[in-house]
């Protein structure tokens, strides 16, 4: 039989501690899917729970991602020296839409890539797209405030402006494009437009952000130091 596969992202941000006896043994995530994880138990370390963990043997542990905690039961299909990889025993809706909600940010920025620059349009400075997700960073004295740098960013069905060390929701229709779009037009309409949207709303989006940033591998610094100026201002 067929076995169900899925696309992997690196657990370097994760950490599993799986349950033996009346302890825990702290693991590495190699890496995780939607499905399942893969985990290399600590050298030299708890070797006769090594031994007695065989394919088919139930696990059960905490897969930690950043402040996110998931408690999981797992079967171990593959046996390699200190890895393991395990299956998710759990198939209930709940658990699956907790397991999309904790690597949703693991996916999008491992599919984030720069837009090469014969692409973008003159008042752009660098844009950068991934699954769900998109990050335009404008040149200077293309919007209402001219001194100040801004950018837009695009996450699951939201667009939020940041200009200088103000952010905003924005609605779709008013999300600059990477092309040869906007103009004087799209920043009349958007310096006059306000959205409802209160801090608490904002941050949550930023938090979400921070996640896919420090997911991505590439992430340029100034990116990083934005969102966190948004998150300790947002409070």
């Amino acid at each position: 039989m067929e076995k169900r596969r899925d696309t992997r992202v690196s657990g370097h941000l994760a950490v599993f501690r799986m349950v033996a006896g009346n302890s825990e043994i702290l693991c590495q995530v190699s890496n995780l899917s939607r499905l399942g994880i893969g985990i290399e138990f600590p050298a030299g370390q708890h070797q006769d729970v090594l031994a007695a963990t065989q394919i088919g043997t139930p696990v059960k542990g905490t897969l930690s991602v950043d402040a996110d905690n998931l408690v999981i039961e797992s079967v171990v299909r593959v046996k390699s020296q200190l890895f393991l990889g395990l299956e998710f025993a759990s198939i209930s809706m709940e658990f699956m839409n907790k397991v999309r909600d904790l690597l949703s940010p693991m996916y999008i920025g491992a599919t984030l890539h720069a837009i090469h620059r014969d692409y973008l349009s003159d008042d752009i400075e660098a844009a950068y797209r991934g699954d769900d997700f998109e990050c335009v960073i404008f040149k200077k004295g293309t919007t209402p405030s001219k001194s100040k740098k801004s950018l837009q960013i695009f996450a699951e069905g939201q667009v939020v402006e940041v200009v200088g060390t103000e952010s905003r929701f924005v609605p779709a229709p008013l999300m600059r494009s990477t092309g040869k779009r906007g103009g004087f037009d799209f920043i009349t309409e958007f310096a006059s437009y306000h959205e409802g949207h209160g801090k608490e709303e904002l941050r949550e989006f930023f938090m979400k952000v921070a996640r896919v940033f420090k997911s991505w591998e590439d992430c340029p610094a100034d990116l990083h130091v934005i969102v966190e100026e948004q998150l300790k201002l947002l409070v």
